[in-house]
């Protein structure tokens, strides 16, 4: 561990001793000289739970923060009964009520394990079920990623945590996109001389 982070879970655990519990997750990075002169502050003042974390996570780096060890939340179960195959036509199992098995491109859900030191730690993701689009020839189902902000456990001290800000790609959902245009076609149709 860095001596900065080591530094600051010391005199968050000297502060935390005198005051109970931080609000998890708040920052205000920012750049901070002189860390002997925070010390001394701390010891001579009594700081709100917010304030003292916002102050504490200063010394940190930018992509890391302070706070109370959170308690994973409970996962909400992934639905039961889903469908684990493209369906072959309409009427076999498609469509159905919910919107991601009513998609001409249909996906289920999937749990993404994030490991033990992440917060989250489980995410919910879609899985694209075919790789045609239902009732189409040529269009292809393509997925909707999107980067999620998780936090990674870097250090961690009587129950108090420094962690690191990280992201992760997730899918969110499918759809149904025509092919990509040929470009050697399309530039030889534009290039080539008109038929007058």
């Amino acid at each position: 561990m860095q001596i900065r982070q080591r530094l600051v879970l010391q005199l968050v655990v000297k502060a935390a001793r005198s005051q109970s519990g931080l609000s998890g997750f708040e920052s205000a990075p920012r750049t901070v000289g002189k860390v002997c002169a925070w010390c001394k502050v701390l010891q001579t003042r009594t700081w709100p739970k917010h304030q003292l974390a916002r102050e504490l996570n200063s010394f940190l780096a930018d992509s890391d923060y302070l706070s109370v060890m959170p308690e994973q939340g409970d996962f909400i179960p992934l639905p039961t009964g889903q469908p684990y195959s493209c369906p072959a036509a309409t009427g076999s199992w498609w469509p159905r009520r919910e919107i991601n098995l009513r998609s001409t491109c249909p996906w289920t859900w999937e749990e993404l394990d994030n490991g033990p030191d992440a917060y989250p730690r489980y995410i919910r993701q879609a899985k694209c079920m075919c790789q045609k689009c239902i009732d189409s020839t040529i269009n292809r189902c393509q997925e909707i990623r999107q980067d999620v902000t998780i936090f990674r456990l870097t250090g961690c001290q009587d129950g108090l945590a420094v962690m690191q800000k990280s992201e992760v790609t997730v899918t969110l959902g499918c759809f149904c996109a025509a092919p990509e245009p040929n470009t050697r076609a399309d530039d030889q149709r534009v290039n080539s001389p008109s038929m007058e």
